[in-house]
């Protein structure tokens, strides 16, 4: 007996994203999987009186959009519950006395000795083109701890209460953390970076489950209105597997979710969670390391020196290349200890130097313990060279590259960074393209907001916030940059066989854009309105009146 539609979505643009690039008008959905794709007769043919018909008018449907990298929950809490810091063209902050300000107004919301959080300043961005000190938020208040984290996520700035009450002094501060002292008498100037940053906010942010389950929400909702049906935990601690059960069972998440367990934890930690019950919805992806941190917060780990040193908060040497987040012997035994065990490995690398080491670890585990279709992942792959993209290619490993990172911060790279050579061939799409190498672009949220069509967008025409093209011959066809977003995303999850292409026997997870990116103006695609968002063939974002 012929199987019949729970849902049809017919009269639209749909693009497949399969293999053969094909373009159908409809599509027939049952139990949450597509049905049949193909022209609206035929599609129609798997309608009964029960079926529910939606005519799309003409809007374009794609395969739901894959976020190849970022934090769920944290970009949650930081939305949520953080003052908003972020500098032009995310937010409005532009000095250190707009800081001020917008932490002034929530001390006065604020009792006494609970902590203030902010999020998002750059001190690139700043009109004084510095990072806030203790000194600077001690004159907001001395009766609260305040914290502040960098756009980054790799530093933060705190005040003299906060210091005094994780108990970090000049005599007792692990020399093995990243932290800054005043060079005039030795204090401590507030300002952490890296693991030192880590030690500080462990101190004061310790969420409930009614703080977590807001946060989930946050997420949920800015996930699906940017068209994302697959979201990331980029670096998940055991402890989170318990709360996104509990956020699952109450129906506040509704996109899919995959885990990358955080190296810092044994794998069984991850392992002894039953997932059966949300296996659809819920699963444990690769592990995550880290190789070094970021450009912005010149702790990105170079070959060659940064561009220029920062304004006024100097390295010591002009000859300063960053650094790696461990040597490169503790990498390859790191790497290997979780290649041997069978796992996936994603390594956040911004910098060509780190890179290296990366390169390194998967030749070495590679070479000792061959394994097929490891599908190990560069994330960021940020200023990749030429020569590194043959051996990622030859290693078969998978760039997931930052194109949105261009526009958010090209200029600076062109300016302070990088330098122009090196800022023109930042997330080299084309270079990887012209390999024939499978790679992704993400917006690793919370640093930017999430945004699939703007990865789509600055990958085609890498424009940068103040208007430079940078680095023309990066540019790469609007198809090839969807394919980033969805079944190349898809692909780098070991998950294409059920998602990120439109075709039978796949989850029914679609976005509904008002324009087809395929035909708009390229410089229009991160423009492009998002009608609706479909998971398991239900509608869970926007307004069917709309359609």
């Amino acid at each position: 007996m012929e199987q019949k539609a729970d849902l049809i979505l017919k009269n639209g643009h749909v693009i497949t994203m399969d293999s053969e690039r094909q373009i159908a008008e409809a599509i027939a959905v049952r139990n949450g999987r597509i049905l049949a794709v193909g022209s609206n007769a035929a599609v129609c043919s798997f309608a009964s009186s029960e079926t529910k018909v939606v005519d799309v008018h003409r809007r374009t449907i794609l395969p739901g959009f894959i976020d190849a990298h970022s934090h769920f929950l944290l970009n949650g809490v930081l939305r949520k519950f953080c003052v908003d810091l972020r500098c032009p063209p995310m937010g409005r902050i532009s000095s250190i006395a707009d800081i001020r300000q917008a932490l002034e107004k929530k001390v006065t919301e604020t009792p006494e000795g609970e902590p203030i959080l902010g999020e998002g300043y750059d001190d690139t961005l700043l009109m004084e083109q510095r990072t806030p000190t203790r000194y600077d938020l001690d004159l907001v208040s001395t009766k609260h701890p305040i914290i502040i984290l960098h756009a980054c996520g790799h530093a933060l700035s705190a005040n003299s209460f906060a210091i005094t009450a994780a108990g970090m002094t000049e005599e007792n501060t692990p020399s093995d953390m990243i932290y800054r002292r005043d060079p005039s008498n030795g204090k401590l100037m507030g300002i952490f970076e890296e693991m030192a940053m880590m030690q500080l906010l462990k101190h004061f942010v310790k969420p409930d489950e009614s703080m977590l389950m807001s946060a989930f929400a946050q997420s949920t909702e800015e996930y699906l209105a940017a068209g994302v049906t697959s979201a990331q935990e980029g670096a998940a601690i055991p402890q989170m597997l318990g709360f996104y059960k509990t956020a699952y069972q109450r129906g506040i998440i509704k996109n899919r979710i995959q885990m990358l367990p955080h190296e810092n934890y044994p794998l069984d930690a991850y392992e002894q969670d039953d997932l059966s019950e949300y296996a659809h919805m819920l699963s444990v992806g690769a592990t995550k390391i880290f190789a070094d941190g970021s450009l912005q917060a010149y702790t990105a780990y170079l070959t060659n020196p940064y561009y220029k040193q920062h304004p006024t908060m100097h390295k010591g040497s002009d000859l300063f290349r960053g650094f790696p987040a461990r040597p490169r012997e503790a990498l390859i035994e790191a790497v290997e200890k979780y290649h041997i065990a069978g796992r996936q490995i994603a390594i956040h690398a911004n910098g060509d130097a780190a890179i290296d080491d990366v390169l390194a670890a998967f030749t070495s585990a590679q070479a000792k313990y061959p394994r097929p279709d490891a599908r190990h992942i560069i994330v960021h792959c940020q200023s990749v060279r030429e020569d590194q993209l043959d051996r990622i290619q030859d290693l078969q490993i998978i760039p997931s590259f930052y194109a949105s990172h261009v526009y958010y911060h090209g200029d600076r790279h062109y300016n302070l960074f990088l330098g122009p050579f090196r800022a023109s061939r930042v997330h080299p799409c084309r270079s990887a393209l012209d390999r024939e190498m499978i790679f992704t672009n993400h917006n690793d949220s919370p640093a930017t907001p999430i945004s699939p069509l703007t990865s789509v967008w600055s990958a085609v025409n890498r424009m940068t916030s103040g208007g430079r093209i940078l680095g023309e011959n990066q540019t790469i066809p609007v198809y090839e940059a969807l394919k980033s977003v969805t079944i190349h995303a898809a692909y780098q999850s070991f998950e294409e066989t059920c998602k990120g292409s439109i075709e039978p026997n796949k989850y029914a997870d679609f976005v509904i854009l008002k324009d087809n990116p395929l035909t708009i103006a390229t410089d229009k695609i991160k423009d492009i309105p998002i009608e609706a968002t479909v998971i398991d063939g239900k509608f869970v974002w926007g307004e069917l009146g709309a359609i």
